[in-house]
């Protein structure tokens, strides 16, 4: 990190990201998926070489099927996961974060904090705009007042650590009304500041997120609308839109004005939908049809995980299912019946046959086993044992068993995974003396409607980790909840959201796991949510591409890569 005149030694540089039966309904299916894989991949998978079937005439095209159903362009309204890496490709952030959480200058050269740790004074870069025009502080300023708008108006762009903007929440909830007021503002041409509301520890992880893409105000584009057409669309990464067909393929090239061009080995990069599926995409990788393809199909990642064919690579992006209780539920109030729930559940179980995730979380407590990693007696104590027997004893104490069963409801949302998942825990529960009834519903009707406004009893909740945060990460404990905001647990108690407001100011890496030790220990006691699958989503990577290695801690730009 770059620290200058005045200011305060932070020690974000310090940070590290630790990297990371009865029932078989599911079975089926997935045997059926891997078998139609197979078709595709069996015969490239038995070659000892592979060949690379080079089907382009121009080596210097990049072919990726990273999106899905891209409606829009507006990436200051949000920009969905299966779009971040076209919008990595012809935007550059202020600066690029490695995994050791380092700082590389980008769009910025440096930064400053001041000493009560509340402003940042960020120094930019002179660089051009695509179409030849200098990029300001004041396009950053204007982004940011943009992305206001649209989370004010109801849009999901802006994350956790984004929100501690000075006033940018008050702005979004309508209590300020004029987005001037937001804590950010221009300095000079190359310089703007940045106030954030409280200090924070991670607030400076944003300088590397699509938080800090700038907005060509003199674009003829509406900030304030959807853009369907390309037309307009200026960018300031390595490569620039091209061709744009709505929810089916982009088309970018190289920008002329990016400060990376001369160092680009691909000259375009073409992203195909991947509404066709896992099976079919997956098997153009094997063939070289496809040299970057992310895999979605979560009844195949474990298998794919363990049985992948050598040659090629792959990111993984990890992802965890919980089981979240609602404390003020009638139905599960009682602290004994959430243990009693918890000790029937045979996690790896439904971990490994029924989501077919192909992993445990037999001694897994957190979404990248951040906290436990070099503690593993302690994540031992912090994990929920299964022990049916035990629970047996503790419903029966409370006067329930299966001829005078407990009536709960699980809610989860409309997948076929999701309902296998349900359907073992309510056999897994009815030995217990529990009659679980299920409900399934969109993805937005599950979290809007039931998971936010706190109308349910247990719901499956599902956190994707796609964010250095280390605070991020366990807002899954907190009891603070809202709109949009990301956070879908609101469990927890006050005590746990007053450790979580002291974690965001200590910048020790080893004090705020400290402060983390606690909050995981005081789940296992009161039991406000469990994970029950803990999975790992993978791009796959061709044999023919450079610049990237295996299990690489972050996904490859295009920018970085070359073929042999």
């Amino acid at each position: 990190m770059f620290l200058h005149q005045g200011c305060c030694s932070i020690c974000i540089q310090q940070m590290r990201c630790v990297q990371p039966g009865e029932n078989s309904m599911s079975i089926s299916r997935f045997d059926l998926l891997r078998r139609k894989f197979l078709m595709g991949a069996s015969a490239a998978a038995l070659l000892p070489k592979m060949v690379h079937a080079d089907i382009h005439t121009n080596r210097r095209r990049l072919i990726r099927s990273d999106i899905s159903s891209a409606s829009q362009l507006n990436y200051l309204k949000s920009i969905a996961t299966w779009n971040d890496d076209f919008f990595a490709d012809i935007f550059d952030p202020l600066f690029r974060i490695g995994a050791d959480l380092t700082f590389h200058p980008l769009a910025a050269r440096s930064f400053d904090v001041s000493k009560d740790k509340r402003t940042y004074s960020v120094h930019l870069n002179e660089r051009l705009w695509s179409d030849g025009t200098p990029i300001t502080a004041a396009d950053y300023v204007a982004a940011i007042q943009h992305r206001a708008w649209w989370s004010r108006e109801g849009g999901d762009g802006l994350k956790l650590l984004d929100r501690s903007i000075l006033n940018l929440q008050p702005y979004i909830d309508g209590k300020i009304q004029a987005v001037e007021e937001i804590g950010i503002w221009a300095l000079d041409d190359l310089t703007f500041e940045i106030m954030v509301s409280a200090p924070n520890s991670e607030f400076a992880l944003t300088f590397g997120t699509h938080l800090f893409f700038p907005f060509a105000q003199h674009s003829i584009l509406d900030p304030r609308a959807e853009w369907e057409n390309p037309t307009g669309l200026i960018s300031n990464g390595s490569y620039v839109l091209a061709e744009f067909e709505k929810s089916d393929s982009i088309r970018v090239v190289r920008n002329p004005h990016s400060a990376s061009d001369n160092s680009l080995y691909f000259d375009e990069v073409v992203y195909v939908s991947s509404e066709n599926g896992a099976n079919i995409q997956s098997g153009k990788v094997l063939k070289g049809e496809v040299d970057i393809y992310r895999l979605l199909d979560s009844d195949l990642i474990g298998w794919f995980n363990d049985n992948r064919p050598k040659q090629l690579k792959r990111y993984g992006q990890p992802a965890v299912s919980y089981l979240n209780f609602n404390l003020n539920s009638p139905s599960v109030a009682d602290q004994r019946i959430r243990q009693a729930l918890v000790m029937a559940l045979d996690r790896t179980f439904l971990s490994r046959d029924v989501a077919v995730s192909g992993n445990t979380v037999t001694n897994w407590t957190n979404g990248l086993n951040w906290v436990w990693e070099n503690d593993p007696d302690a994540g031992e104590q912090a994990n929920f044992k299964y022990a049916p027997e035990e629970a047996v004893k503790i419903m029966e104490g409370l006067g329930y068993d299966q001829s005078n069963p407990l009536r709960i409801q699980l809610l989860y949302r409309d997948r076929a995974n999701e309902a296998d998942i349900a359907n073992a825990i309510s056999a897994m529960w009815r030995r217990i003396g529990v009659e679980l009834s299920t409900a399934s519903n969109s993805t937005v009707d599950h979290y809007n409607k039931y998971i936010i406004p706190g109308n349910y009893d247990i719901a499956i909740v599902t956190w994707v980790f796609d964010t250095m945060s280390l605070l991020d990460s366990y807002t899954m404990f907190s009891t603070r909840t809202s709109p949009n905001e990301g956070n879908y647990g609101a469990a927890g108690n006050s005590e746990v959201d007053q450790l979580l407001d002291e974690a965001a100011l200590i910048y020790d890496l080893p004090q705020r796991i400290d402060l983390f030790r606690e909050v995981e220990l005081a789940n296992r006691d009161n039991v406000w949510n469990v994970p029950i699958r803990h999975e790992t989503g993978y791009v796959v990577i061709s044999e023919s591409l450079r610049g990237v290695e295996d299990d690489a801690p972050t996904r490859p730009l295009s920018a970085e890569l070359w073929r042999n």
